[in-house]
């Protein structure tokens, strides 16, 4: 019964797709003289891009040629994943060897909150993209929030005097099924630019994870099972006016509506010193509904050749529930039931972010070819957080917890070229930031504090081909705000989970030298890195007395570290090419006081590769295959052990590219991470993760559209004014 109602539903879905496509067909052959006129200028555009580079190396990033990419893929998330060096899951994107990431949008930086980049990257429609540029050395003109990269992404615009669109369609089969369906539509008239995107997701997944708690005079296994459902809607509006030739605003605006629900089981076996034991079953409900708004207002005003002024306002906005109910029974080891219903409780979860940044950046050329830029920035964040616990028989606590952070900034960097081939970089940037918790329980003191970031980069271009480099950084690595949530959350009555209201912010400091070369095949960038940073923020496990694991967030070490890496791309053939990216990296962590770590000094190894193949001249048919193997990765509370996943997907475009269709594998080798955290009283917990299963998913996408033509205005003293003239 289950397998017919997959297939009943994937049909259903796929029906109405191919109706949709199928009426597109039908318009597109009404306009059968437009196409064919059109056919042959689209062949010669195919058969420049074939030429083109899908990867281009600058001074500080590399560029990839979405276009060559983007075919049988509904959103820009999806896109990533075939993006050297970024790194995308369910519910987070990296970049490798940072540990933040900001997001441009056409080179204007979104001020939001991190757990909110996921939603806004899965909010673009895929056919949007054209560039994807992967900036690796930051300044102070963007922020001073750690050792991050930035992903700018390049909108497509749609033709002058245009109006048309996309419509996209993805099914996924796993062990169950899930579908993805966007529609994208643009308009283009004169001076005037709009992109609506809409979109619904539904995910079905399941998966299981085991752990092993190991105490002083007990042991815990446990194998947990988890089926879990997403149902999420998702619109995106972007509108551009260019007002004159100097001047352009912007105004954009997304939101999603996700209802997310999961339930599962967790059978805990207890092994104590007399050989006795004890069995738990439980199984727990969660409901988890989240809305999230964003929206900006971009102003661009050239004032001359010299001068250029640039505003942007975002506002963020996020709502999130959770709804969490958890029943229990005890067993003995011969299975017979001791107690019914030990343990229950119903846990409610009100948490609401939101907040405005602005940003107002200044650029100037000077004389003698200096070019100075200054800015402002400021963020003012607020959130509430309400916890509340009812048919309980655990020792628990309801909990209210106010969270204000504010944030002003000021930057000014000077560049200059010396010599033609010497390029200078001097700057820094100046942050305070002021912050204030209330709890029911627990007040936390205003706790503000200010510091200047330097930003310093020499580098040499030589042979017109290579460039070598130093520059140095300082950063700040805020708390995030969960991170200071007093609450204690339970999942169950032996695992919880808190945060600190007293976390300080982690400063960091890094000097790097890199060095690359461009050469007819491809490019290569060699990197060496030294940083030091203090108050890392780490989750601490600790026993409680009553046998709980607690895990707590804590500035827990001051840590050293050296890293090595390279980055080499290179056509092999002109089918074929390849991408490498690899890092080394030495850990010399020292604990703060109070605290005990397992792990010292450290190495750990990570290495990505990714190939792309183009199977004919006119670029229609490509793949790629993506592996990355990551050494055994630790930290003084965690180590997490070695771990390598492989995906591959083909690409074929129909119709002189408007039909999309895409065919991948994720996970083709299945993957179970496993790890072990280390308490601070010399317990540990070993676990295992089953949730990483392999799926193939099969995307549709079709294109349309058509020009606007203007009719000619014919006027009375035409004929007039054509005597006159001669004509």
């Amino acid at each position: 019964s289950m397998c017919k109602y997959i297939i009943r539903v994937a049909m259903k879905h796929l029906i109405v797709f191919l109706l949709c496509c199928c009426s597109l067909l039908v318009y597109a052959q009404e306009k059968r003289e437009e196409v064919a006129v059109s056919d042959s200028i689209l062949l010669q555009e195919v058969m420049v891009k074939a030429d083109k580079k899908l990867i281009t190396l600058k001074s500080d990033r590399y560029v990839v040629d979405a276009t060559q990419i983007r075919n049988g893929k509904n959103t820009l998330k999806e896109v990533l994943r075939d993006v050297p060096g970024v790194i995308v899951n369910k519910e987070n994107v990296s970049i490798i060897g940072k540990g933040g990431l900001k997001v441009m949008i056409n080179g204007r930086l979104k001020q939001i909150p991190d757990n909110q980049i996921s939603n806004l990257l899965s909010s673009y429609s895929a056919s949007e993209i054209k560039k994807i540029e992967v900036i690796y050395h930051t300044g102070a003109e963007y922020d001073a929030s750690g050792n991050f990269g930035i992903l700018n992404i390049i909108l497509d615009k749609p033709k002058e005097n245009f109006v048309g669109g996309d419509v996209s369609n993805s099914f996924t089969v796993s062990d169950n099924v899930s579908n993805e369906t966007g529609l994208n539509l643009k308009y283009n008239r004169k001076r005037f630019t709009s992109v609506l995107s809409v979109g619904y997701n539904h995910v079905n997944e399941y998966g299981w994870q085991t752990n092993e708690y190991y105490y002083t005079n007990i042991r815990r296994d446990s194998r947990s099972e988890t089926w879990d459902k997403q149902r999420e809607w998702r619109a995106h509006l972007g509108m551009d006016y260019t007002l004159d030739s100097r001047s352009v605003i912007s105004v954009d605006a997304s939101f999603s509506d996700n209802h997310g629900r999961n339930h599962g089981t967790d059978h805990i076996f207890s092994h104590l010193l007399d050989a006795s034991g004890e069995k738990q079953l439980s199984t727990f409900r969660q409901k988890q509904p989240q809305r999230n708004w964003n929206a900006s207002v971009y102003i661009d005003r050239k004032w001359s050749d010299k001068a250029n002024s640039q505003l942007i306002v975002d506002y963020y906005n996020q709502r999130k529930e959770v709804d969490y109910r958890f029943t229990s029974d005890l067993y003995d080891a011969l299975d017979n039931i001791l107690v019914e219903d030990n343990y229950h409780f119903l846990n409610q979860e009100w948490r609401h972010m939101r907040g405005v940044s602005f940003a107002f950046d200044q650029s100037f050329h000077l004389p003698s070819q200096y070019m100075l830029k200054m800015g402002t920035k400021g963020s003012f964040s607020s959130i509430v957080n309400e916890s509340m616990y009812d048919y309980t028989n655990m020792d628990t606590q309801d909990n209210h917890f106010d969270y204000d952070e504010d944030c002003l900034a000021a930057y000014v960097v000077l560049t200059h070229t010396f010599f033609g081939c010497l390029d200078m970089r001097l700057g820094g940037r100046y942050e305070y930031t002021f912050t204030q918790g209330v709890s029911d329980y627990v007040q936390k003191e205003d706790d503000n504090y200010g510091r200047l970031f330097p930003d310093m980069r020499l580098s040499y271009r030589f042979r017109e081909t290579n460039q070598l480099e130093l520059a140095y950084i300082g950063s700040i690595i805020r708390p995030w705000m969960s991170y200071l949530n007093p609450f204690r959350l339970y999942s169950s009555p032996y695992v919880a989970r808190e945060g600190t209201p007293t976390l300080r912010p982690s400063y960091f400091n890094k000097v790097e030298l890199s060095y690359q070369k461009s050469f007819s095949k491809g490019f290569a960038r060699l990197n060496a890195a030294y940083s030091a940073s203090n108050d890392q923020i780490a989750e601490v496990l600790k026993m409680t007395a009553d046998g709980t694991s607690l895990y707590k967030w804590e500035n827990a070490y001051e840590q050293k570290s050296l890293q090595l890496g390279y980055m080499l791309n290179w056509s092999l053939f002109r089918w074929m090419k390849a991408t490498l990216i690899g890092s080394f990296t030495h850990n010399d962590p020292k604990m703060i006081k109070g605290f005990e770590g397992r792990v010292n000094k450290n190495t750990q190894y990570s290495q990505m590769m990714q190939l792309s193949f183009i199977f004919d001249k006119q670029q229609r048919f490509t793949g790629s295959l993506f592996g990355s193997v990551v050494t055994p990765r630790k930290t003084p509370f965690e180590k997490l052990d070695a771990y390598g996943f492989l995906r591959g997907g083909l690409n074929y475009s129909l119709l002189d590219g408007k039909l999309g269709v895409g065919l991948y594998m994720y996970n083709i080798i299945p993957i179970s991470p496993t790890g072990t955290y280390y308490s601070n009283d010399g317990m540990t917990t070993r676990y295992k993760d089953h949730t990483f299963r392999t799926s193939v998913s099969l995307s549709l996408s079709y294109s349309f559209g058509k020009q606007i033509r203007e009719k000619a205005k014919v006027h009375s003293s035409t004929g007039v004014t054509g005597r006159f003239s001669g004509k």
